[in-house]
């Protein structure tokens, strides 16, 4: 990207870009088209991409489908 005719380099190493990127495929597709009911699912597929959840198996943590994770 170029500001006033300065390259600034990106903060994010490439690795990070990818990883982004991936999550950002799976969320669009695996995650938000999950019915409802499939909490397990989703907090796996989050697990996966390194989010901590204090998952219990008799009261599993809920996460929606359309729940927006960035970061």
């Amino acid at each position: 990207m170029k500001i006033l005719g300065h390259k600034s380099p990106s903060p994010w190493p490439v690795s990070v870009k990818i990883y982004r990127l991936l999550w950002i495929l799976v969320s669009y597709s695996l995650f938000r088209w999950s019915p409802p009911s499939w909490n397990r699912w989703r907090n796996w597929l989050l697990k996966l991409f390194g989010a901590q959840i204090d998952d219990i198996p008799s009261a599993p943590a809920r996460v929606w489908p359309d729940a927006d994770i960035y970061h």
